[in-house]
Formats: structure tokens, C-alpha cells, sequence
């Protein structure tokens, strides 16, 4: 039996036919492969928004290592101020301040926490990012394939078709569109992908500068230690 309304989750395949006549070997396969092309978008189009909610949820879940980066970078600026490692003459004054190793140690392990978890599924995220391309330059080939093998042999003997010309034509105008948008999904998900990448480099590199100094707050504390052995309070670690 000859299919006219073929459904399938990307849209609805509707063909015509010129007579009762079964359809050719040709046809047969034209039709499946017609579908497959179908299937290739829809996964395009599925990956596309996996994606897109992927780096949505990564940009959501960066406010907290930003919020954690800066409440450290404070912390550490006033370390650097009184023990002498900097000058800021917007702070206040103050004839005496306790340094607590111990405590801020606590604080860096509480945020290599918070930092884990924000990297978990970055290599993921990544991967798909890079498997987008992939999926949209092979699908390019698929249908170049299709257009090679059916679709311009189609048009070429169309009059010994019994799938009708102009019920092909406006179904493939309507798969175009689907493709189309599927592409600027595509786009729209790279132009997200970037605007996440950019402000995660950003913060990286800053995170990155933030614990060269605190190493070097570490190294000067350990300093002070070691010239004053009576003194048994805590060293940092270089985390």
C-alpha cells in the first residue's frame, strides 16, 4: 500500500500518487531514505536542545564559584594588606588583626567543593559542543547523498513517477524549513556556547591569579613560622 501520510516527530511526510500502481524498487527506497533524512534532523534538532539546556544550567550554576571567588579575593586583600604584601589605603586602619591558617584553609576546602561540582560535566557539556559541528557537517552529506542518488534522478524522470511531482515538491519545502530552523538552533546554540565560554575563561584565569596569591600569603606565613619556633599555630597548605 502506497503511503500517503507518513507521521514521524520532525513533521508529517504527505505524498500524492499519479495513479493505483505499485511504486518502483526505486520509489520504495526513495521514500526510506526521504525518511532518514527526517530522522537526521529531528537528532540534530533533539542534540541541539540537550545542548542548549546543558549551558544553560552551566551558566546558572556559575554564580557560585564567581560569589565564592569574591568573597576569597576579599579575604585574601586583607591577609596581604596586614601581613605588609600589599598596600590598599581604602581599608581601615587596624592596630591588630588575628590571622586563623586553620580557618581560611576550611574556606578554600568548602570552595575546592563548590568548584568540583561546577566542573563535573564541563568535559560533557564540551563533547556535545564539538559533536554539534559534527552532526551538522555529516548531515550536509547525508543529504547530498540523497540529493545524488534520489532526488535529482527524481525530478530528471519524473513523468515515469507514480509519486506526484508537486506533492514531493511542497513536502520538501516544508522538510527544508525544518532544516532551516534546525540550523539557526544550531547557530543560536554556538553564539550561547561562546558568551558561556568567554565568562568561563574569565573567571578561570582570575581563580587562577587568586591562588597564586594565596600561595604566596601561605609561603609567607610558613616564613614567619619557621623564625619563630615558639610560635605553634597553624601553617596553610598550598591548595
Amino acid at each position: 500500500m502506497k503511503p500517503t501520510h507518513i507521521s514521524h516527530p520532525l513533521k508529517a511526510i504527505s505524498l500524492q500518487y499519479m495513479s493505483e500502481a505499485p511504486l518502483s524498487e526505486f520509489e520504495t527506497n526513495f521514500i526510506e531514505q526521504y525518511q532518514v533524512m527526517h530522522d537526521g534532523v529531528l537528532n540534530m534538532k533533539e542534540r541541539m536542545l540537550e545542548l542548549r539546556t546543558a549551558i544553560a544550567k552551566k551558566q546558572k550554576e556559575m554564580k557560585y564559584p564567581a560569589r565564592g571567588y569574591e568573597k576569597l579575593k576579599t579575604e585574601i586583600q586583607l591577609y596581604e594588606v596586614y601581613l605588609g604584601l600589599t598596600v590598599d589605603e581604602s581599608l581601615p586602619e587596624v592596630t591588630e588583626y588575628k590571622i586563623n591558617p586553620s580557618a581560611f584553609q576550611a574556606k578554600l576546602d568548602e570552595y575546592s567543593v563548590v568548584m568540583n561540582k561546577y566542573w563535573a560535566d564541563i568535559d560533557t557539556m564540551t563533547r556535545q559542543y564539538n559533536d554539534s559541528f559534527k552532526m551538522t557537517e555529516d548531515f550536509d552529506k547525508v543529504y547530498e547523498k540523497f540529493e545524488k542518488q534520489y532526488e535529482k534522478p527524481f525530478w530528471k524522470n519524473y513523468e515515469k513517477m507514480e509519486i506526484d511531482l508537486v506533492s514531493f515538491d511542497a513536502d520538501l519545502n516544508t522538510f527544508k524549513d525544518q532544516w532551516t530552523e534546525t540550523y539557526k538552533l544550531f547557530e543560536t546554540t554556538v553564539d550561547e556556547y561562546d558568551a558561556w565560554l568567554a565568562k568561563h575563561n574569565e573567571m578561570a584565569t582570575n581563580i587562577h591569579i587568586l591562588y597564586d596569591r594565596i600561595k604566596k600569603v601561605f609561603a609567607f606565613i610558613a616564613s614567619i613560622q619557621n623564625h619563630n619556633k615558639g610560635n605553634k599555630g597553624n601553617s596553610f597548605s598550598e591548595n
